[in-house]
């Protein structure tokens, strides 16, 4: 009968033991990460609706403002008129739809 020795015995064990521990901070590992990802993508995605929350809001302010200056100034003067509708239309040259 073949005896096995202490070293191979001992050999298994090590070798056993790092392949469960291995496995056990591998999957500890992964479910970290795929926790972290997630949250990242959360965040990025809030952030994201933010910016545009924020973009549309400033935009609407500005048109706001556009169209209260266009209800002070197109009661003037005719040159008066023209000069702020060219110099409009030079600053902001989407505003152009407002004089057609």
């Amino acid at each position: 009968m073949n005896k096995v020795s202490l070293s191979v015995i001992m050999t298994v064990l090590v070798v056993l033991t790092v392949l469960l521990t291995s496995g056990i901070a591998m999957s500890a590992f992964l479910g970290y990460y795929k926790a972290a990802v997630e949250q990242s993508a959360v965040t990025g995605s809030e952030q994201s609706v933010v910016q545009v929350q924020n973009t549309v809001t400033d935009y609407t302010q500005d048109m706001r403002d556009i169209m209260e200056m266009i209800r002070e100034n197109i009661k003037g003067e005719e040159a008066e008129r023209d000069e702020f509708f060219s110099n409009l239309i030079y600053i902001f040259p989407y505003s152009i739809i407002i004089k057609i």
